[in-house]
């Protein structure tokens, strides 16, 4: 997955799903767009794929919940504002945090793929010069 069209495609798809959870066809397609136009940024940025999609699905999944729980609990349309910023601060809790723990995960993958190289410094295996 190095094609950055594959990170657009894919961001675009989680996208497109969210909009089409929250408004209809409208907010899907214009979620669909802003998706598949963030993937492609942010893959050229250097992100790598998997990481993109998962950050994104965290906030889509963010703003889907923050909107929903706000919705169940005002009478249909009297919240609507406070539904939405209820929404965009759980996406951007969700962003950070699911964000931070997969910057760790690859962060720790990569030191443990270093230490475990054969050529390696202080590597047992290697014999001494």
């Amino acid at each position: 997955m190095r094609s950055p069209a594959v990170a657009a495609a894919l961001v675009g798809v989680v996208f497109l799903l969210g909009g089409a959870a929250l408004g209809g066809s409208a907010l899907a397609t214009a979620a669909a767009v802003v998706g598949f136009a963030a993937g492609y940024v942010l893959h050229r940025a250097g992100l790598r794929t998997p990481v993109i999609v998962a950050v994104a699905a965290a906030g889509v999944v963010g703003l889907v919940i923050g909107k929903t729980v706000v919705d169940a609990l005002c009478l249909p349309g009297t919240c609507v504002p406070l539904s939405w910023l209820a929404a965009v601060l759980t996406a951007a809790g969700s962003l950070v945090g699911v964000g931070l723990v997969v910057a760790l995960a690859v962060r720790s993958f990569e030191e443990h793929q270093a230490a475990t190289r054969p050529d390696a410094p202080g590597d047992p295996r290697q014999p001494e010069p």
